[in-house]
């Protein structure tokens, strides 16, 4: 578990990854997510799409599969 400044054990491991450009899809995203340094550390990856369009609405989910690597990815892709 991590553990938060102010001592609260942040026990979250779903991730929302925001500004993903429309065109790529949920193999792009996790191809960048295991080339980032995430392989094997995320059991799903949600991403809603736009059947019509054919594109996804700019957002995915991602699970990971402890706290601890949910945290690092929020350090990794913020800012």
């Amino acid at each position: 578990d991590t553990a938060a400044g102010d001592g609260i054990v942040d026990r979250r491991t779903t991730v929302t990854i925001q500004c993903i450009p429309y065109r790529l899809n949920r193999d792009d995203i996790c191809g960048w997510l295991d080339r980032s340094g995430f392989a094997h550390k995320y059991d799903a990856v949600a991403m809603p799409c736009n059947r019509r369009r054919c594109q996804n609405f700019g957002y995915a989910f991602v699970n990971f599969i402890h706290p601890v690597y949910a945290a690092a990815a929020i350090r990794t892709f913020s800012g």
